[in-house]
């Protein structure tokens, strides 16, 4: 099992890395500052880590990591579904799929998968879901600074856009896909705690400490029975 899940990570951290080579070498290496991008970029090094943790017996990679990455992946196919407009007719990448469905919709449901089935669970304190939004904020400070400083580069979204919507605009954006971006997140706690500790997770290298410190049960030793005392008789 544990070289299965290990398989499983190394073939999707592939598809990640293949999908993000595709769009910076064969369409347009500017991509590299979308969320998508960098989204898949942070799958790929997480998966890589926790299927070496697995293999080598380290520790795995901090559940507020792994967490952060699989909402990340989950936004990013939550916004390409509702707001982004994908585009016509576009070529077939790997396993008949263009790159917007690889990077959108698959590697999203596979770090889903992994997630589900192969993380330890019960780790997430619900504090995370804000935490995790640090990024995104972070992400849209820069694009926004950015786009100040040099307009020529344009806005990879455009509903970060402010020369069309403003500054109030901007607000409005930012303070809805950020509530949109918490609720998933707490979304992805509730689901953390609902699951049981392990589904088809082998056992984790802190878990294989604890048994192996463990102390063997010990058997209690037999009792003599004590009863009167019987005379002696010459």
């Amino acid at each position: 099992m544990r070289y299965l899940v290990a398989a499983f990570r190394i073939a999707t951290a592939a598809i990640g890395l293949y999908t993000v080579w595709y769009y910076l070498f064969r369409d347009d290496a500017t991509l590299i500052e979308t969320f998508t991008l960098q989204s898949n970029i942070m799958l790929a090094a997480v998966l890589l880590w926790a299927a070496y943790a697995l293999l080598r017996f380290r520790e795995e990679p901090p559940a507020l990591v792994k967490g952060g990455v699989t909402l990340y992946m989950i936004i990013t196919a939550v916004v390409y579904a509702l707001v982004i407009t994908p585009p016509v007719n576009p070529p077939a990448v790997l396993f008949g799929l263009p790159s917007s469905q690889l990077a959108h919709v698959l590697l999203p449901i596979l770090a889903v998968v992994d997630f589900v089935l192969f993380d330890r669970h019960r780790r997430f304190p619900w504090k995370n879901a804000l935490v995790w939004l640090s990024y995104p904020l972070i992400y849209c400070t820069f694009i926004v600074i950015r786009g100040a400083i040099a307009p020529e580069l344009g806005y990879p979204y455009k509903f970060l856009e402010v020369p069309n919507i403003g500054y109030a605009g901007l607000a409005k954006n930012v303070a809805m896909y950020t509530v949109a971006f918490w609720v998933l997140g707490l979304i992805v706690v509730a689901v953390d705690h609902a699951l049981p500790r392990r589904v088809l997770w082998p056992r984790t290298v802190a878990e294989e400490d604890v048994a192996a410190a463990a102390p063997e049960p010990v058997e209690p030793a037999a009792t003599a029975q004590v009863g009167p005392v019987e005379p002696a008789i010459d």
